[in-house]
């Protein structure tokens, strides 16, 4: 097979990147969908707020910190009503996500310089000049390479997974804040204020991931139990390697018992798709519901218990750091 030439590889490189700048214009947009006429423009005003200050931070100025900071603590659009007050977003612990709003503005500059490259080109080698309408034309075509995208159903696991990690950092030091409170600077948040924030956002989140679950249909729901299981699975293992005494002994029981049951899922959805993929009940032990629904208890389960063993050792871990801090000052 003949090798693309360089104009054919640049422009599904730029229908790749117009595919990316699509998908995050599709996820600013949607909160606009509403029918009240008086929110969608308080929402659209809000999004052409959060979207200057995008901009702003895309350019990588010497304020970029402040501005990912004011854009992190600003409500969600969908948290947006008219004539009602929005709740205060209190700013998260632990580091900042990029938005899609800082994206968006990064991919529209990307794709704006790399269509200028494309067109020199085109006119140098006097083809017929590409516009964002032709690229667009080419985005389903466009050969992928790399790993394959992330699924939003995907994300959203990857952020309820690294919000029971920052809520339990939180916790840990809320916790020690209690014990030794501070005499200078804005009190530190009491741990019920700590959990309740964090608590609100895994049930956004855990909304969020249901919402996709209730779309799946068939043997679609079969793999999604499938895959949690797994991932309980390798929790198992995380604690037992990272944890000693009778916590450790539990959880390497629950990891045979978990091998055992995966390769039970794997012969079951084999029978599954062999019937035909019946629509079981909910409470029957074959349905793919019934898998799913025990998985989520499993996942629910196995992080409350890997947070309640390694708790006490993220607080010894902070005590440590923050007294060798002070050590180290008092020796300058």
């Amino acid at each position: 097979m003949p090798r693309p030439s360089e104009l054919e590889l640049k422009r599904n490189q730029l229908a790749r990147l117009k595919g990316s700048l699509d998908e995050c214009g599709d996820r600013l947009v949607d909160a606009l969908d509403v029918e009240d006429p008086h929110t969608r423009i308080l929402r659209a005003n809000a999004l052409a707020h959060r979207l200057g200050l995008g901009q702003l931070i895309a350019r990588g100025m010497d304020d970029k910190a402040r501005w990912i900071k004011e854009l992190a603590q600003l409500p969600a659009l969908t948290d947006l009503h008219a004539f009602l007050e929005p709740e205060p977003v209190p700013l998260r612990v632990g580091k900042i996500a990029k938005s899609d709003e800082q994206s968006y503005q990064e991919l529209v500059v990307e794709f704006t310089q790399g269509l200028a490259d494309l067109n020199e080109m085109e006119a140098e080698q006097g083809e017929e000049l590409s516009d964002p309408t032709a690229i667009s034309a080419r985005i389903s075509s466009a050969p992928r390479v790399g790993r394959p995208q992330k699924s939003h159903l995907e994300n959203l696991d990857r952020g309820l997974a690294e919000n029971f990690g920052t809520a339990r950092l939180a916790l840990a030091k809320a916790m020690i804040n209690e014990e030794s409170p501070r005499n200078m600077g804005r009190p530190a948040r009491s741990v019920a204020e700590v959990a309740a924030d964090y608590d609100k956002r895994k049930r956004e989140l855990t909304d969020a991931i249901s919402d996709f679950e209730s779309k799946l249909r068939g043997v679609e729901i079969h793999d999604r139990a499938y895959k949690l299981y797994r991932d309980v699975l390798a929790q198992y293992k995380r604690v037992v390697k990272e944890v000693g005494g009778p916590d450790q002994i539990a959880a390497k029981a629950e990891v045979a018992r978990l091998e055992a049951h995966l390769k039970f899922l794997k012969a079951d959805r084999k029978r599954y798709v062999e019937a035909g993929e019946p629509d079981l009940p909910e409470g029957h032990h074959n349905s793919p519901w019934f898998h799913l629904l025990s998985a989520h208890a499993e996942q629910v389960g196995v992080r409350d218990i890997y947070d309640a063993v390694t708790l006490t050792r993220d607080i010894k871990r902070l005590k440590d750091t923050e007294e060798a801090r002070k050590k180290a000052k008092a020796r300058k």
